[in-house]
């Protein structure tokens, strides 16, 4: 939703920093090419200074500095444009529109279980994509079964910040705010919504990965649309990473590739698991659909 506010946010500082940032295709364009250049750059010339020194670039310290890396330059420059346009500009759209209240603790646990229900539901996909190739395997594997640490703090914590502040507040904001000369919306809300769970399903780089993504994108993009809330789409991302980082930590479910697999083959329980999971993703859709915009700072807006 398009959410415009006075020159002061009240909000997290971080989110703050890019409300100001324009709106409309151009503009996303250029801060695509400058995550993409830029990240390649910089993460390019970490691994080849460790090289120099004879270090291995594949550790996970080193694996973990890099993927922070591709963001740098991207963080950077939205932030400096939008402090260049805040000096212009008497209003901005807000990055983020939501304080959290008690009341809002039903939303909150119907976007947790549409994010549990979304990854149940996508295992259905392993049965029409051939098998994951040995080195996207290990690569995958190399994330969940290494240091605990590095990669609860790397899949659990830096994915769901950075790539919801990437895909959905910035990108998809700016895309929803493009508008014409005379005022009105350029961009239609659900193309804004599959161009951003594109680019959300591109970053993985493989379609094992990047086709739930893209699922999971438009979700994440139609909850920021109908609530204007980037953190409720880190929280959703959050306990979609962090399930399946749980369960490649659990030693009976490592060497499973898919939920079936983790039901032993068992049909009838895994077509009713299913069932309850389409059930979910319904009704979570039509909740989400019922209004136009659902504003948390109203009473009417509860389940």
């Amino acid at each position: 939703m398009l959410i415009k506010s006075k020159r002061k946010i009240n909000n997290f500082n971080f989110l703050t920093d890019y409300s100001w940032y324009p709106s409309g295709v151009a503009p996303v364009l250029i801060f695509l090419l400058v995550f993409i250049l830029g990240g390649l750059i910089l993460s390019g010339a970490l691994a080849f200074g460790l090289k120099s020194f004879g270090l291995d670039a594949t550790t996970e310290p080193f694996m973990l500095i890099s993927y922070i890396l591709l963001f740098i330059p991207a963080l950077l420059y939205a932030k400096i444009v939008s402090a260049i346009n805040r000096n212009k500009l008497k209003e901005a759209y807000k990055i983020d529109d939501f304080k959290l209240r008690r009341k809002h603790g039903l939303w909150i646990a119907l976007s947790i279980l549409f994010t549990l229900a979304l990854g149940i539901a996508l295992d259905l996909i392993n049965f029409i994509l051939p098998p994951i190739p040995d080195y996207i395997k290990k690569l995958l594997e190399a994330l969940t079964n290494g240091n605990a640490i590095y990669g609860f703090v790397s899949i659990c914590i830096l994915a769901p910040l950075l790539e919801e502040w990437l895909c959905r507040g910035m990108i998809l904001r700016s895309l929803l705010h493009y508008k014409a000369k005379d005022g009105s919306t350029k961009t239609r809300p659900a193309l804004a919504i599959v161009v951003s769970a594109s680019i959300f399903a591109l970053i993985h780089f493989n379609i094992w990965q990047g086709i739930p993504a893209f699922v999971m994108g438009l979700a994440f993009g139609l909850v920021y649309y109908k609530t204007g809330s980037l953190k409720l789409t880190i929280l959703m991302h959050f306990v979609n990473n962090c399930t399946a980082f749980v369960f490649a930590q659990i030693p009976a479910f490592k060497d499973s590739e898919n939920l079936f697999d983790m039901f032993s083959g068992n049909i009838p329980l895994y077509c009713v698991v299913q069932a309850i999971a389409l059930l979910i993703i319904g009704y979570a859709s039509y909740r989400l659909t019922k209004t136009p915009y659902i504003d948390f700072n109203k009473e009417e807006n509860s389940i």
